[in-house]
């Protein structure tokens, strides 16, 4: 089992808007989300394994000879943990921005989004695996994405409102060299997910076959959603995080007027701007038009001041809370 992956934000896994914020990869051809303390089958069988309650992802789940080949994994993302803190870093992998680039445009191609924008990717590969019992090798790699996908409203591209995550299975063609063997073990898809060629002939063919993208060896399937209001704020926190080491975006917020404590203190230079919650009860003030134009005229920014009203006992009394 390797180290723990720690994602700095959490990752929809699952057919119930489950969470998870760390992972694990096994030498067996497969990675686990959830506890370090799991305990996993010898045996690979997805249907056990959902019935546990494991969320296992397995492009090629086999029974491996100890210590053979190697697995390679790293995790990438766009707003890293640093980046939450204030400490804008997207300098830790020179391939940060290739890989990226990769995943949103493999998305776009496989399943006809008219765009997605990526915030995490998960490569992971395993190289020259043995059986147990054999030497013949195979090489293959699945890689996790989780992000947004854009939708079309009204002419303009627009953020969709759940968080998705995918998998693609990748089988490198002429690196797939184990012969079929009639009762040998192979579970390949994710919990809940069993592909068809799990333990059959053709999971020794997965290289030569055309996958379900239109390429050979290379399948694709949506593996969780999520439509967390958290991780709605986390996706705008992270297109904006330019702006937390930005001294000119710093400067604009202290030279705004300050919030007043309480309606009553509004001054002619704030405006409604909209009113929220379920019975419109929240109303949010913002610095006028006329104020900025003369007053802060240099500054593009703006502050958003909300105040909820409590209803009273008397219907005419509103009481701002």
């Amino acid at each position: 089992v390797s180290p723990p992956i720690y994602f700095s934000t959490a990752v929809p896994f699952g057919n119930t808007q489950n969470m998870h914020k760390v992972a694990y990869v096994m030498n067996n051809g497969l990675f686990v989300f959830g506890d370090e303390n799991i305990a996993i089958s010898a045996s690979p069988n997805l249907k056990h394994a959902l019935s546990q309650k494991l969320n296992i992802v397995a492009p090629y789940w086999i029974d491996t000879k100890p210590n053979s080949g190697h697995v390679n994994y790293h995790l990438y993302e766009k707003c890293g943990q640093d980046a939450y803190d204030g400490t804008k870093d997207d300098s830790k992998s020179p391939y940060m921005i290739k890989v990226m680039t990769r995943a949103n445009q493999d998305l776009i191609k496989y399943y006809g989004f008219i765009g997605f924008d990526v915030e995490k990717v998960l490569v992971l590969t395993w190289v020259d695996v043995q059986d147990i019992y054999g030497t013949d090798t195979i090489t293959f790699q699945a890689v996790f994405i989780s992000g947004w996908k854009k939708e079309s409203q009204n002419g303009q591209e627009i953020q969709a409102g759940e968080l998705t995550s995918y998998v693609i299975f990748m089988y490198q063609q002429g690196k797939m060299n184990w012969p079929y063997i009639a009762g040998r073990l192979i579970s390949i898809g994710f919990t809940g997910n069993n592909l068809p060629f799990t333990n059959t002939f053709l999971a020794s063919r997965l290289d030569k076959m055309k996958g379900n993208t239109g390429f050979n060896g290379v399948f694709t399937y949506k593996t969780g959603s999520s439509s967390s209001s958290l991780q709605k704020c986390h996706s705008y926190t992270c297109s904006k995080i330019d702006l937390l080491s930005s001294p000119v975006y710093e400067n604009d917020k202290r030279t705004l007027y300050g919030c007043p404590c309480t309606m009553e203190r509004l001054g002619a230079q704030w405006q409604l701007y909209e009113t929220r919650g379920e019975k419109n009860d929240i109303e949010c003030y913002a610095i006028s038009h006329i104020a900025k134009k003369r007053l802060l005229a240099s500054n593009i920014r703006n502050k958003l001041c909300c105040y909820k009203r409590e209803k009273t006992q008397n219907p005419n009394d509103w009481r701002d809370v």
